[in-house]
């Protein structure tokens, strides 16, 4: 599936970055999970560089957005990691008819709902039911570089 592996890749390309939006640092971890919303956000370095005023980037911010009452699961990306606004987001993947989606953290030998550290979760595995199929994917995170 197209969706899984391109979440995976977007995963597996995860580094350490902090954010600034409004001209204001977000001290974001590495991994930014918001069960309510739904949201999981992350940098990774991905994709085509992008020009960015006066240089270039393959940064991205990326987004993961589960909507359970919509049926819904989407993976968008921002190329501005350090917005004066709030980034405007880029769809890149989307589900829909999403039935059931469950996220687990695997931090200090075991899977966790919620993470304790973000900064010590070394793996993802993430499941869901997209017409009335399975699926599960789990990714080992990489360690990362500032």
């Amino acid at each position: 599936m197209r969706f899984a592996r391109r979440l995976e890749d977007r995963l597996q390309a995860l580094v350490e970055r902090s954010l600034h939006e409004g001209g204001q640092p977000l001290l974001n971890p590495r991994l930014d999970y918001r069960p309510e919303p739904g949201l999981l956000e992350w940098v990774a370095l991905v994709g085509e560089p992008v020009a960015l005023g006066d240089r270039v980037s393959r940064l991205r911010r990326q987004r993961l957005n589960w909507n359970l009452e919509r049926g819904e699961l989407r993976l968008d990306s921002a190329g501005l990691l350090d917005a004066l606004k709030i980034p405007g987001w880029h769809q890149e993947a989307r589900l829909a008819d999403l039935e059931a989606f469950e996220l687990a953290f695997y931090e200090r030998g075991e899977w966790r709902q919620t993470p304790v550290t973000e900064s010590s979760v070394l793996g993802l595995r993430l499941r869901w039911t997209h017409l009335g199929r399975p699926y599960e994917i789990v990714v080992r995170l990489p360690e990362v570089r500032p």
